[in-house]
């Protein structure tokens, strides 16, 4: 019977103990999908995290984003569109030593561990919350015109006018918004 391991000093660290219950599930898919040989070549696409639940993307892309920050995870490889490439990005645990993968192009590592770098839960947070502000910074606004949902301009499409709905169909002149 396999198991995944998560070391001790990892789940008592500052970083995890700031670390969002979301991320926190994103690991431990991570860590399912991780095997004797594979650190380094680990993918995180939607559509491979979707067979485990994942449903967001954007919830996706946060909690991966702060398993990266706290030092959980490591990229290999940057994909995406990004870096013009069709391939995806690849992670590593940085609890584990990373083996080579020349087919990747991916050098062998020993293990990095990264979240040690926060050594209390208010560092840690801190960093959580500039990337919360960051992440909503980048969003991108719509800066189009705003619809007006009365006036000429705007005609509201009747409900569906079926055979045996005993509704009357309405001629394009009406304007329904009055």
């Amino acid at each position: 019977m396999a198991h995944a391991r998560i070391r001790h000093d990892v789940l008592d660290s500052p970083a995890w103990r700031a670390l969002p219950f979301s991320a926190r599930a994103l690991y431990s898919d991570l860590r399912r999908k991780l095997n004797s040989y594979n650190n380094g070549n680990l993918e995180c696409t939607p559509v491979d995290m979707s067979h485990r639940g994942w449903r967001s993307k954007t919830t996706l892309y946060q909690a991966l984003a702060q398993l990266e920050l706290m030092g959980f995870i490591a990229k290999t490889r940057q994909g995406g569109k990004g870096s013009l490439s069709k391939c995806c990005s690849l992670f590593r645990f940085t609890d584990l030593p990373c083996y080579e993968h020349p087919k990747q192009g991916l050098a062998a590592c020993k293990a990095t561990l990264d979240w040690r770098a926060f050594t209390t839960v208010a560092d840690a947070e801190a960093a959580i919350d500039r990337l919360a502000a960051k992440t909503a910074a980048g969003r991108k606004k719509s800066k189009g015109q705003k619809m007006s949902l009365s006036g000429p301009e705007f005609v509201r499409q009747p409900p569906f006018a079926g055979p045996n709905s005993g509704l009357q169909p309405i001629s394009g002149d009406q304007n329904l918004a009055t």
